[in-house]
């Protein structure tokens, strides 16, 4: 029988909730119908920030990672741009 290794609470608000998961690198990105991305450490359950990323009614797309000499980003794609982040 498997065992749960770790279980979080995520931040939402009353008129949201948590529709889609992804796992990219090591986090766990979930979004919210209000356009609110949240990140999870996969290993530890640990929410390592938060970020609004569009207006309620706009869309966020799936993350992708970007691999630089420069440093490392968690690209999100908008309805009409893109948005890079620091994964950490």
């Amino acid at each position: 029988m498997s065992q749960i290794v770790w279980q979080v609470a995520l931040p939402s608000s009353q008129t949201s909730r948590y529709e889609s998961y992804y796992l990219v690198d090591g986090r766990i990105y979930a979004l919210s119908t209000d356009g609110t991305v949240t990140a999870v450490l996969a290993d530890t359950g640990q929410v390592t920030w938060m970020r609004k990323l569009v207006t309620e009614g706009d869309r966020v797309f799936p993350p992708t990672t970007y691999h630089s000499p420069k440093g490392d980003a968690i690209a999100f794609t908008r309805l009409h741009d893109v948005i890079f982040l620091d994964p950490k």
